[in-house]
């Protein structure tokens, strides 16, 4: 494994749009994102770099007190290069997966980001691949990653920006949830010419009774799944009245006994959640009846992590989740549910922490729409990069 620390770009000097609740309406053309199919499933990964490039200026390569919090694969676009965006400390990192270097990176003074999420807007000039990020200063701030341009900052929240997500059907539609339990559905619009002018709005919002600590979109348009610490599961329903209004509520929820931190939704509709230091991870059916209780279809067995805060990833029926000491445990998800199976699915392939000092907990996790790639976000200011072989 190497480490990069190669210059950055610099992310252009201009004056965000500042967008509150009541900001202008206007319509925009929506598109689903389109990927490129998957290949054959790898049941085997190797590491192939290490980067370091959070935390301290003075520090440099040293800092290894500066947690990565977050971390998220761009959108694939034709003849563009694939690439991952990571969040920790006042900056946001760009990599390069083809050269397995930084590329590019945002400072923004005083803000500590831990949580991104990408989208591409399909704007009249170009598809722009766009980043959120969001961190402890309670806004948004909208990156076009081409430009190195923070373009639009969204100010509603009260608190700190724990999770973000788009959806997946309307690229412009965009999530976020606060440390102090609210949600808010966003629509950034379409930003157009060098100006960047777009009628950012919020859509509507929804205050759960505990923290935030994930947020994930399911394949069907509107649902969406927020964990808490509380110990809830939440189905939310994002829905637009024939008179135009937008409505975020409660349909459904699963309720633990223990902190749920994170949450995703693979396919078959599978959601797939990690509670606090448990020894399995849990997949859930959500039923339509907001009276009738959750099935658990699926246990998966995990390492018990008494960090709070450890996010797991996927792509298709690749499930990839971190534990508390740098290690990554890979699970392939049953497409079916199977009664009677009481034993927890073990992993096909836990990947080691990358070295002595790495065995820290694992931030976030991410896997590309292909499953060729695999990024490890760790406490100690390390992205650690596998690839399939």
């Amino acid at each position: 494994s190497s480490s990069s620390s190669s210059s950055s770009a610099t992310a252009k000097a201009k004056t965000p749009a500042k967008v509150a609740p009541s900001a202008a309406t206007g319509k925009q053309k929506t598109t689903a994102l389109s990927h490129p199919p998957l290949r054959a499933p790898s049941e085997n990964y190797k590491l192939v770099t290490l980067l370091r490039a959070h935390g301290d200026q003075d520090l440099g390569l040293n800092d290894s007190t500066t947690p990565v919090w977050a971390c998220a694969f761009a959108p694939q676009l034709d003849g563009e290069p694939e690439i991952l965006a990571t969040a920790g400390g006042d900056n946001v990192c760009f990599f390069n997966c083809s050269l397995n270097e930084m590329v590019a990176k945002y400072t923004h003074p005083d803000e500590e980001f831990c949580t991104v999420a990408w989208t591409a807007l399909p704007t009249s000039q170009r598809t722009m691949r766009v980043l959120a990020a969001a961190g402890k200063q309670g806004d948004i701030k909208v990156i076009d990653y081409v430009q190195q341009v923070c373009f639009l900052q969204l100010g509603g929240h009260a608190a700190g920006v724990v999770a973000l997500a788009f959806c997946p059907f309307y690229p412009m539609h965009l999530f976020s949830g606060c440390e102090d339990g609210t949600i808010i559905w966003w629509d950034i619009g379409l930003p157009q010419g060098d100006t960047y002018e777009a009628n950012a709005r919020q859509l509507a919002h929804f205050t759960a009774e505990d923290d935030i600590a994930c947020i994930s979109i399911k394949f069907l348009v509107g649902h969406v799944f927020v964990a808490t610490e509380g110990g809830h599961v939440l189905r939310l329903v994002a829905d637009t009245k024939m008179e135009g209004e937008h409505t975020l509520k409660e349909k459904g929820r699963h309720t633990f006994k223990q902190p749920v931190d994170s949450v995703i939704v693979l396919d078959h509709n599978m959601i797939v959640c990690k509670l606090q230091n448990n020894a399995q991870l849990l997949c859930l059916q959500p039923t339509l009846e907001v009276t009738k209780k959750w099935k658990i279809v699926h246990r998966l067995k995990h390492t018990p992590c008494k960090e709070f805060s450890v996010k797991i990833g996927g792509s298709g029926d690749l499930l990839a989740a971190g534990d508390g000491v740098g290690r990554v445990h890979l699970y392939r998800l049953p497409a079916k549910y199977q009664p009677g199976k009481e034993s927890p699915v073990e992993p096909f392939m836990v990947l080691a922490a990358p070295s002595t000092d790495c065995k820290v907990p694992v931030r976030q996790v991410a896997v590309n729409h292909e499953q060729t790639r695999i990024a490890v976000a760790l406490d100690n200011n390390i992205v650690a990069l596998w690839v399939a072989e």
